[in-house]
């Protein structure tokens, strides 16, 4: 038996997912749930089941060869933690497929995951981003492809200036292992801040798509603080 869990009829790249009953087992539920203080009070069945279609789908969505981590050093709404994220991407293209990447067609395309931060006292419910990254369409050398994110990471800049990133806020790394990356990038699925993966969202040429998920202002998220 079959459950349609409608995930998006918000763009053309959410799509459906399917869930199978009893994707995952209970003691698997528990372990989910387990050690996880955002986590919302939600029926444990229908978490085992979304938890499931999600760690299929970013399993199996794309072949990705890279997950870039972006994080920031400043605490920033969402929607400018989004914008500063496209800027850093909007570089990179440009790095990769020169200053006419747009009209060409070319750019970057990724699935992204957002997640808040959860320890660190200045940042916490602040975003940052696990970008799972496809291979890009260019005779590009890994090492060469992380030189260039790293790149953009410290070109960028705030409305007051400043350096939003450094290179200890980012990581680049090959993907051997999607299913245990999809297992790790599926611990928040849901949680006080959304539910049902409406953190994931995707990178286009043209920009974000699809993203779902309830923007919070500054004044919202500094009561995590």
């Amino acid at each position: 038996m079959y459950i349609t869990e409608r995930i998006a009829n918000y763009s053309r790249y959410r799509g459906a997912i399917e869930v199978k009953q009893d994707t995952l087992s209970r003691h698997h539920a528990d372990e989910l749930l387990d050690g996880n203080t955002n986590e919302a009070p939600a029926d444990s069945t229908s978490t085992v089941q979304l938890y499931g279609a999600w760690k299929e789908f970013l399993g199996s969505a794309s072949p990705y060869a890279y997950m870039w981590t972006h994080s920031y050093m400043h605490p920033y709404s969402d929607a400018r933690a989004i914008d500063g994220l496209w800027d850093c991407t909007k570089h990179i293209n440009r790095s990769i497929w020169g200053p006419r990447w747009k009209k060409k067609g070319d750019g970057i395309h990724a699935t992204i995951v957002a997640e808040r931060h959860k320890r660190s006292q200045e940042l916490r419910g602040r975003l940052h981003f696990h970008v799972l990254v496809q291979k890009p369409g260019t005779d590009l050398s890994d090492e060469r492809f992380a030189a260039i994110v790293n790149e953009a990471a410290l070109w960028l800049r705030d409305d007051f200036n400043r350096p939003m990133s450094a290179l200890d806020r980012i990581d680049v790394r090959k993907v051997y292992d999607a299913d245990g990356l999809a297992k790790y990038l599926t611990k928040d699925l849901q949680t006080t801040h959304w539910p049902k993966g409406d953190n994931v969202f995707f990178l286009r040429p043209e920009g974000p798509e699809g993203v779902v998920l309830r923007l919070k202002g500054n004044a919202k998220l500094s009561a995590y603080h």
